[in-house]
């Protein structure tokens, strides 16, 4: 979770940069930069959350474990992105 973190760091930092770069504002650039990533940000872990929770209709319950905890990791990290984009708005 952590790589995935900072991949979603970088890919947001980058997005406010480009902003900056463009004339905007430093709040500005902030508040374009996480509009224009948010629906990335909400997108993925979406997507692998719908993967390994597909691991839970699996019979074998280590198969299991993995799809509970890949599936709940990118959930946890995206809800602390929004709420920590919104708090930072």
């Amino acid at each position: 979770m952590f790589g995935l973190s900072k991949d979603y760091q970088v890919f947001v930092v980058s997005t406010i940069q480009a902003e900056y770069a463009r004339g905007l504002s430093a709040r500005d650039a902030v508040r374009e930069g996480l509009t224009r990533s948010a629906t990335i940000l909400v997108s993925a872990p979406l997507i692998m959350m719908s993967v390994f929770g597909s691991f839970i209709l699996n019979g074998d319950p280590v198969v299991k474990q993995f799809g509970v905890g890949g599936g709940s990791g990118p959930g946890v990290t995206a809800a602390i992105r929004v709420g920590a984009g919104q708090a930072s708005s």
